[in-house]
């Protein structure tokens, strides 16, 4: 028997904890991109094999029965993105990076993302809730995605410049998801590669992944300008996402 969870306020205190340091930014410095950024380094043997272990469920504390829980590998998930804080040219160009991040952990996972357009919503601090803005109940399997300015949230501030969550949850099937992210990070085109990494992160977090413990994946808490997935970051995927029943 599979008992459906809508995520309601989620125990604001817990969400909090998991998510409040999900985008810290690296200092201002570091964010700014480098002839150097994404280069590949040589890392020793060992190291890899550690880092290939490196990764953790998003219900890895708090939440038991849902440990490991991922989405289905059963047709396309949609995704759609609230750009309407954004200027024509800025939506277009983070819609384009969204794609680009859906397309890594697509490759690394098997699952398949169709985007849906742009779909207004309306966005709850109380419970982290999202929905569609003109009322219609959400899609089942579908990402919402949204632009909000610095202090709509109240998870978004200081050096925090993102959240994403799963928003549903079947069984150990992910059945829906989240992510929020602040207009001045989409304004500023001078950090091209510290938005990607974001995206990555954050949607790492909507397909079920936590916290990485080291600067070798995507998943490690501090976001700055890593482009591609790491070992833990494949292993973790591949571990959670679910194969669809035959």
């Amino acid at each position: 028997m599979t008992r459906a969870v809508a995520y309601r306020p989620l125990r604001a205190a817990v969400i909090a904890a998991a998510l409040v340091i999900t985008c810290i930014m690296t200092g201002s410095a570091a964010m700014m991109p480098s002839a150097s950024a994404g280069a590949a380094h040589a890392v020793p043997a060992a190291a890899k094999r550690a880092a290939a272990d490196d990764f953790t469920s998003f219900f890895a504390t708090g939440y038991d029965g849902w440990q490991g829980s991922g989405w289905q590998a059963c047709g396309p998930i949609t995704w759609s993105v609230d750009a309407s804080e954004l200027t024509a040219a800025q939506a277009a160009r983070e819609t384009r990076r969204l794609a680009w991040a859906f397309q890594q952990w697509s490759s690394a996972s098997g699952l398949a993302f169709a985007y849906a357009g742009q779909v207004p919503v309306a966005y709850q601090d109380a419970g982290y809730q999202m929905r569609p803005a003109d009322g219609t109940p959400a899609r089942p399997r579908h990402i919402y995605v949204a632009f909000r300015r610095q202090g709509e949230s109240s998870l978004l501030a200081g050096r925090t410049f993102g959240l994403g969550w799963p928003t549903g949850v079947d069984g150990s099937q992910i059945t829906g998801g989240a992510a929020i992210f602040r207009t001045e990070l989409a304004a500023d085109a001078s950090r091209p590669r510290t938005a990607m990494s974001l995206y990555l992160h954050e949607l790492g977090h909507v397909l079920g992944l936590g916290h990485a413990g080291t600067q070798a994946n995507v998943m490690y808490p501090v976001v700055s300008d890593v482009t591609r997935l790491g070992p833990g970051d494949l292993a973790g995927i591949r571990a959670f996402t679910r194969p669809c029943p035959a």
